[in-house]
């Protein structure tokens, strides 16, 4: 799966720089960041994580990009007070997504929309009464909505991160609110 998600992005890559290449932006950016996931499951808590997204512009207002992301959100957490015991479950996800965004403006604050698919894979951790057990959901394909803005080189945005094939018991879809900068890019002066 993610031989040919990367595959895919490749030849789309080369294909799109054949064809167009954005005429006020300079092609090539990386974004950085941090993220704060809210899971849907009820059982689940909070989230925090990271993510890099190499993005290549084909045109003012489209990139394509590749995103790997990790987020880690925790279900119970509990602190050793007098010697008691910690308590913690925390479930991992990390996320290889093909993306493209959709820019509505070549100002300095651009609004965008966007969309990504690609592949999640699962685990959760258990350090319970002393045992840390390990638990390997595996691997699920998902898809990713997202709406933002970019202004300057700051980046916000919003996505929903939507894992499919899980059941309730295991369902790790989550929303992410993305904090970040990106590095090359910009206008060409």
């Amino acid at each position: 799966m993610i031989k040919s998600t990367t595959t895919l992005l490749l030849i789309l890559l080369y294909v799109c720089k054949a064809e167009a290449q954005s005429a006020q932006y300079k092609p090539f950016e990386v974004d950085l960041g941090i993220v704060i996931a809210f899971p849907v499951n009820n059982d689940l808590k909070l989230g925090i994580g990271a993510y890099i997204e190499p993005k290549y512009n084909i045109h003012d207002n489209v990139a394509l990009g590749l995103k790997a992301e990790f987020v880690a959100i925790y279900s119970k957490v509990a602190a050793e007070i007098n010697g008691e015991e910690i308590d913690i479950n925390v479930s991992g996800i990390t996320s290889i997504v093909a993306t493209s965004d959709y820019y509505f403006t070549t100002d300095v604050l651009r609004p965008f929309v966007g969309v990504g698919a690609g592949v999640y894979l699962l685990g959760d951790i258990k350090y319970e009464d002393n045992v840390l057990s390990k638990e390997h959901i595996g691997s699920r394909f998902g898809f990713m909505p997202r709406v933002g803005v970019v202004a300057g080189h700051f980046r916000l945005a919003l996505e929903y991160n939507v894992i499919a094939g899980l059941t309730d018991l295991n369902e790790r879809s989550y929303f992410g609110l993305k904090l970040g900068f990106e590095i090359g890019g910009g206008k060409i002066h």
